[in-house]
């Protein structure tokens, strides 16, 4: 019989017998690689969520292929709720899905955590399809997320939660400061007409902003704004029910300060991924409900709602994350360089290429219009009404009572220079009209309701009915 010495060991095999034991380490070999073997991704553009200090997610499901989730910060003594913390309910984080916190808990079903502290209740090891080498099934990493991006010595948070600005504005894809705005220069897009001041394309229906610095912009129920590509700074951002916002080409919004962006219900943002940019320097963003976002949204330093019900696509930045439930999470592509080199010699020519991922987006400011305004005096479209300067501030819808989204609803019907009812009258193929879906796709039909006149009167008598009052008559 033929045999095979093994001279480390001295054991003699058969060579048949030899087989099956390299055979029998290959199959063990597997079992022993954990999730060590996937280190957490540190390029912001894989992630669709991160959070700087905290991220609060209910029910987010993420297509497959599932991107990555996660907050920054990790304090030298960590505490459930604090800085460090990720929290998610009935959340669905498939394949190759991250989820990197200093401490993750939370329900639903993951491809992979990496965290430090140890999981709550949940997630147990039965949720995590990837275990890791702790005892919880999750994986230890060295914080924070992201590098010392500006190459400053500071790193992007620090054991105390102090987070470095500047590495999150070039994780944002900006560069801090911001330029300043021009309160002076507000602009207002209604439905079916041009801005009320600075439209490139006049005549369509629609207001087109040229690239340039403005005051806040207010985008009325059911209106249609395009950016222009480049770089614009606003003071503000508000976009009403059933808006529509898209960029003609990549366009990145600056909003300097503590100016806030606002999205009601049923909007229709962006159009492909990397083409619309919104960034504030430290005010809130709020995501309202039922909506279309491809977009990359960031609040340097504020924080960043992502609401209730809606489609997300692209990255979605702030210093403190949270959101209402039913959200779903797409991801897009990460960003790749190739180069070629090609060298020619008397024998044969040799091409030899690369290819890169990049992992911080473009950091290279970009130039900022400059624009003259003129004496001319805007006034406000007849009947619109400034809520306020009336003291009635919205919350945030995606996470708001409905109360405040009735009184929203109540309010806009009675004072909106682009009425529904008359709006809906004057133009009935507008809620034929698709954006980007079908006719039958739900958002779609969700934004058409919000164009409809309503009854605030049949609503209030339904709403008493069911709470088992009487219903008061009112005198026609």
């Amino acid at each position: 019989m033929n045999e095979t010495r093994w001279p480390a060991c001295g054991i003699a095999y058969a060579q048949g017998d030899a087989v099956r034991h390299l055979l029998s380490l290959a199959v063990l070999v597997p079992t022993l690689v954990l999730a060590a073997d996937i280190p957490p991704s540190r390029d912001p553009q894989t992630y669709l969520v991160l959070g700087m200090q905290r991220t609060t997610v209910n029910s987010l499901s993420l297509e497959p292929p599932g991107c990555n989730v996660g907050v920054n910060c990790a304090p030298l003594v960590g505490e459930r709720g604090g800085c460090g913390f990720f929290h998610s309910r009935n959340g669905h984080f498939p394949e190759p899905s991250q989820v990197v916190a200093n401490q993750v808990c939370g329900t639903g079903s993951f491809f992979q955590i990496l965290s430090n502290l140890p999981t709550c209740a949940d997630p147990t090891c039965a949720a995590i399809e990837h275990a890791g080498s702790s005892p919880d099934c999750t994986e230890p990493f060295t914080p924070p997320i992201l590098g010392d991006l500006d190459g400053d010595g500071v790193p992007s948070c620090d054991t105390s939660c102090a987070t470095d600005l500047d590495d999150v504005a070039l994780a944002c894809g900006v560069t801090l400061p911001f330029p300043d705005c021009d309160p002076s220069t507000p602009i207002v897009a209604p439905q079916n007409a041009d801005c009320s001041i600075g439209d490139v394309v006049p005549g369509n229906a629609a207001c087109d902003l040229g690239a340039g610095v403005y005051g806040s912009v207010r985008v009325l129920r059911g209106a249609r704004i395009n950016f222009a590509a480049g770089t614009t700074v606003i003071c503000s951002l508000q976009a009403r029910s059933a808006a529509r916002v898209r960029s003609v080409g990549p366009a990145t919004i600056l909003i300097p300060g503590g100016g806030s962006v606002r999205f009601n219900n049923s909007e229709d943002v962006g159009s492909e991924c990397g083409m619309l940019r919104i960034v504030a320097e430290r005010g809130t963003m709020w995501l309202g409900r039922y909506g279309d976002y491809t977009l990359d949204a960031c609040t340097i330093g504020g924080r960043l709602r992502l609401g209730h019900g809606n489609n997300l696509r692209g990255h979605f930045v702030g210093n403190a994350i949270a959101s209402d439930v039913g959200n779903n999470g797409m991801c897009c592509p990460t960003t790749t360089t190739t180069t070629s080199t090609t060298t020619t010699s008397s024998t044969r020519p040799t091409t030899t290429s690369t290819s890169t991922s990049s992992t911080v987006p473009s950091t290279t400011p970009e130039t900022i219009p400059t624009t003259t305004s003129s004496s001319t005096t805007t006034s406000r479209p007849g009947g619109e009404y400034d809520h306020q300067a009336q003291g009635l501030d919205h919350h945030d819808l995606g996470a708001g009572s409905q109360h405040d989204h009735v009184v929203e609803q109540h309010h806009a019907g009675l004072h909106d220079h682009d009425d529904a009812r008359g709006a809906f009258h004057a133009n009935p193929g507008l809620l034929q009209e698709p954006s980007r879906h079908h006719a039958t796709d739900p958002l779609e039909r969700r934004r058409a309701q919000h164009l409809r006149p309503r009854d605030h009167g049949r609503r209030r008598e339904r709403r008493a009915l069911r709470a088992g009052g009487t219903v008061r008559q009112h005198r026609r």
